[in-house]
């Protein structure tokens, strides 16, 4: 009998969930709730029994409660997370959210709220004056990137649970995005405890004067010329700036290109509203490059410029400079303008780890394994919890032919984000050239209905190459990869030569290797990729021609 994965039975069965997990099912329910609000709509009985998994990814079920703001409506909803007004309204939602990450992350049913658990209450109380002691299976805490300590993220969960679940409608989260914001900004290692703290100040110094104003930057300033809290204190003037970057860089980490647009405009909004703010800027670069095609190259070299501007020694302008140039076929320029970057200081940890991570990435594609694998490690120390920056530290494996722990860091990747497009694609290569295709195929499938392509046109793909692999084996799976790119209207010549070189027929591969070259197209996995022999004294010439080899 078929058993519907919902949240209420991870709860049955585990008690209490870990802090991150939490923190994500947080997030992506915030972004369900943003498009639904911004609609009109509310949902009016979110509980977890109406929280469903599909693909690993927590989804709103039970649709049949869902009504307009406007309408005229009956009291529903589910005792204990219904807010005291009623529902029927964004914050009535919201509440009704927290009220659920308060039973998932306690292990308490919602009409205890607002007790906490006696081993966290003990060990806050230790925590004070002894140090952390709560240990991780306790506290639920899979990810130091989340907080110092297991103890210190469960607090800093409760302020955001406390926050949305207030018996005033007036003092809870305005809004699904301004929640997802304080989720964000935990599941990036800082603090909403801090942040709250600092908007109470500016607003005591804001009814202060001028004199306390400038005792505080003083103080900031200090702080950044002595390495202290530098963190802390990237933000913008306006808020409505700081929420925009806090929601754009939120939605890029959902990676679909709905997402990434969605980033795209929120970051455009936010350097236009404050045309000054570095993080917007370095958003936006990054939201360009998750896109990139051909009519988007344009707007990054504006917003690199730009960046340059602003602040030309900083690490995320040199960062996206490397970038541009590197996509202009200037290898070594892009490495070492990549290394300043990485020597440079960051206006916000973000850059920082990011100038770790294109670093890596320049390194390893001019076929450095090792110095780039030491780029990643220091870019994993500020981000361990990054999806993407895992799956970047299997890279230096794959290239080194080491499958089963390129392996490891790609399905990790998965683990911190079910549904992370670079993972399942890294992890689909590495099958391929373990063949295990069936696998790849899987991969590959889950990829392309990730991005709702054509559900016909991706099973008859994907039923071919598995009817290849059954009649040819690994010779079979190549030849169908090959024949279906060489019937692309703009076939990628790049992608054809790897083909014919998994096939072992090197001269049309070096044939088509040239032919890529001549146009202009990107060749930045030449010494990456495995299907090539390094050694061979073509590709070496080739490699050296191009820039990528000295």
């Amino acid at each position: 009998m078929y058993t519907p994965h919902t949240l209420k039975l991870d709860l049955y069965r585990q008690g209490r969930l870990p802090v991150d997990e939490c923190i994500q099912i947080g997030l992506s329910l915030t972004m369900a709730l943003e498009h639904l609000h911004a609609h009109g709509l509310v949902h009016r009985d979110i509980k977890p029994s109406n929280i469903i998994f599909v693909g690993g990814v927590p989804k709103l079920a039970d649709i049949g409660l869902v009504a307009s703001m406007d309408a005229t409506m009956s009291f529903v909803g589910t005792s204990g997370f219904l807010p005291p007004e009623g529902p029927g309204t964004p914050q009535g939602d919201l509440y009704s959210l927290g009220k659920v990450l308060y039973e998932i992350s306690m292990g308490r049913d919602r009409q205890e709220f607002p007790k906490l658990p006696a081993d966290l209450l003990v060990a806050a109380s230790r925590e004070s004056t002894a140090g952390p002691v709560l240990p991780e299976a306790q506290g639920g805490l899979k990810s130091a990137a989340l907080a110092r300590d297991a103890v210190t993220a469960m607090l800093e969960l409760n302020a955001v649970i406390l926050k949305a679940c207030h018996s005033d409608p007036r003092q809870r989260y305005q809004s699904a995005q301004e929640m997802a914001s304080d989720l964000a900004l935990l599941q990036g290692g800082q603090s909403v405890k801090q942040k709250r703290e600092r908007q109470r100040f500016w607003t005591i110094c804001k009814k202060a004067g001028l004199a306390a104003v400038l005792v505080v930057l003083a103080a900031i300033i200090a702080s950044r010329f002595t390495g202290r809290g530098a963190d802390d204190y990237v933000e913008s003037t306006n808020p409505e700036v700081n929420s925009l970057v806090d929601r754009g860089n939120l939605a890029i980490r959902g990676e679909t290109p709905e997402r990434v647009r969605y980033a795209l405009e929120c970051f455009k909004k936010a350097v236009e509203l404050d045309p000054n703010f570095v993080p917007a800027h370095f958003g936006l670069a990054g939201a360009y490059i998750h896109l990139l095609d051909d009519s988007r190259m344009a707007s990054l070299r504006v917003t690199a410029q730009d960046l340059m501007k602003l602040d030309p020694f900083s690490a995320e302008a040199l960062h996206i400079d490397a970038f541009v140039k590197w996509r202009d076929g200037k290898y070594g320029e892009a490495l070492a303008e990549a290394k300043r970057a990485t020597q440079s200081h960051a206006v916000c940890k973000e850059g920082r780890a990011w100038a770790y991570v294109a670093h890596a990435f320049f390194l390893q594609n001019t076929g450095d394994a090792d110095a780039a694998l030491a780029q990643y490690r220091l870019a994993e120390k500020l981000y361990p919890a990054e999806p993407t920056i895992q799956d970047h530290l299997g890279h230096p494996y794959f290239m080194r032919s080491n499958l089963v722990e390129a392996q490891k860091h790609y399905q990790k990747s998965l683990e911190l984000q079910p549904n992370h497009v670079n993972g399942i694609y890294w992890l689909g290569r590495t099958y391929e050239d373990m063949e295990k295709f069936d696998k790849a195929i899987r991969e590959f499938e889950k990829l392309d209905r990730l991005y709702e392509r054509n559900e016909a046109d991706t099973k008859r793909f994907y039923d071919g190459l598995r009817a290849a692999v059954q009649e040819g084996g690994a010779a079979g799976y190549w030849q169908k990869r090959l024949d279906e790119a060489l019937k692309e209207p703009s076939p990628d010549l790049y992608y054809i030569a790897s083909m014919y070189a998994h096939r072992g027929e090197m001269d049309k591969a070096y044939e088509y290797l040239e032919k890529a070259f001549e146009r202009h197209y990107c060749l930045e996995h030449l010494l990456f990729d495995l299907c090539w022999d390094r050694n061979d004294e073509w590709f070496k010439s080739f490699a050296r021609r191009i820039g990528l080899m000295q």
